[in-house]
């Protein structure tokens, strides 16, 4: 992998997530949150088929899904609270998304306390995103 070639997948990530995340709003109001799970699930379990055949990549170790299961797990949580507060009739997604993209703070902590990021982070910029995320938030409220 290139020193660029991150960037380029955190790119097009965004994309694909900014599109995941529109998605709701165009799901019909009625269908369940277990439904939408289900869902999400069996797309993900096509891909992740799709991705294995065209890598062609044979092997198959059952032992190492312990992590991907929990990731899975914790998405699924996720995912069922974007769904219970797209059900709320007057949410618009530009005020939602944002507020869900906090998500990145989440990950900006656990990275720079669980991994001890911060002995290599650039702490005045990681500092500096957290406050315009978090002013971010609060002026969509």
């Amino acid at each position: 992998m290139t020193s660029m070639s991150w960037y380029v997948y955190g790119i097009l990530a965004a994309v694909a997530l900014g599109t995941y995340n529109f998605l709701y709003a165009l799901i019909p109001k009625g269908i369940s949150s277990s439904t939408i799970l289900m869902g999400v699930g069996m797309g993900l379990a096509v891909m992740g088929i799709l991705i294995k055949l065209l890598s062609r990549d044979a092997t198959f170790v059952p032992s190492q899904l312990k992590w991907p299961i929990l990731i899975g797990l914790v998405l699924g949580i996720g995912i069922f609270m974007v769904t219970k507060a797209f059900l709320d009739p007057n949410i618009r997604v530009s005020q939602l998304v944002p507020l869900i993209n906090i998500n990145a703070l989440v990950s900006v902590f656990l990275g720079l306390v669980i991994l001890k990021e911060y002995q290599t982070a650039p702490l005045l910029k990681v500092i500096i995103g957290t406050i315009l995320i978090l002013l971010g938030a609060v002026v969509i409220k």
